[in-house]
C-alpha cells in the first residue's frame, strides 16, 4: 500500500508520476491535442450537423477522460482510475472490429481507435507509477454502467459489431457488465500488487 505521507482527508490525493519535463510537457501537449479535438468534434456534430448520437457514444466519453488524464500528467487518482477501469471493454470490441473492417476508415474508426484507447488503458494500469484510488474505481464503473445504458445504448454497440441476430439485447447487457466487472478486478489487483492504490 501506499505510505500514509499524503492526508487521505483531500477529496482526491494526487501523486507526482512524471519527473523530466519533456516527459510532462509531451504527456499535457497529446492531453490537450486530444481533448481540442474532442472539442471540436462536439461544435461539428452538436451545431453544424446537428447529429448528437455520435456525442453519446461510450468511446467518446473515454477518449475525453484520456484526454483530461495527459492534461493532470497521471497525477489524478480520480481520472487514472476512470480512464483505466475499461481496458477490457476496448480490447474485446477492438477485436470485434477486426472482422468488420471492410475499408480503411472502417478499419481505422473501428480496429485501430479502439485499439489504441485499449493500449493507453493497459499503459494506465501496468505502469507502476501511475496511482488509482478504489472509491473512484468503483464510482467508474458506474459511470460506465450508467453512460451506456442511459446515453449510449446496448442496441447501438450490438449493431456496431454485427451481432445482430446472435445477440439478444439483454444478452449484450449481461456481458458488457461482467466485461466492466472483470475489468475493474483486474485493475484493482494489478495497481493492489504494484502497491499504489489508494481508499
Amino acid at each position: 500500500m501506499v505510505e500514509n505521507d499524503l492526508s487521505y482527508k483531500q477529496l482526491e490525493p494526487k501523486i507526482k508520476v512524471l519527473e523530466k519535463k519533456i516527459s510532462l510537457l509531451t504527456v499535457q501537449i497529446i492531453g490537450w491535442t486530444l481533448f481540442l479535438f474532442c472539442v471540436y468534434r462536439w461544435i461539428m456534430f452538436f451545431f453544424i450537423y446537428e447529429y448528437y448520437r455520435s456525442l453519446t457514444h461510450t468511446t467518446y466519453l473515454t477518449l475525453i477522460l484520456i484526454s483530461l488524464t495527459c492534461i493532470n500528467k497521471f497525477e489524478s487518482t480520480l481520472l487514472n482510475s476512470a480512464a483505466s477501469m475499461s481496458f477490457l471493454l476496448f480490447i474485446v470490441v477492438s477485436v470485434l472490429f477486426v472482422s468488420l473492417a471492410t475499408d480503411m476508415l472502417t478499419f481505422i474508426e473501428g480496429v485501430v481507435l479502439h485499439g489504441a484507447i485499449a493500449a493507453f488503458q493497459i499503459f494506465l494500469v501496468i505502469n507502476k507509477k501511475i496511482p488509482i484510488s478504489k472509491k473512484y474505481l468503483l464510482w467508474s464503473f458506474l459511470l460506465y454502467l450508467i453512460f451506456i445504458s442511459s446515453y449510449d445504448s446496448f442496441a447501438r454497440i450490438i449493431a456496431a459489431i454485427d451481432v445482430n441476430e446472435e445477440t439478444p439485447i439483454i444478452k449484450m447487457t449481461v456481458q458488457v457488465f461482467y466485461i466492466l466487472c472483470i475489468s475493474s478486478i483486474l485493475v484493482y489487483l494489478i495497481k493492489k500488487k504494484f502497491g499504489i492504490i489508494y481508499p
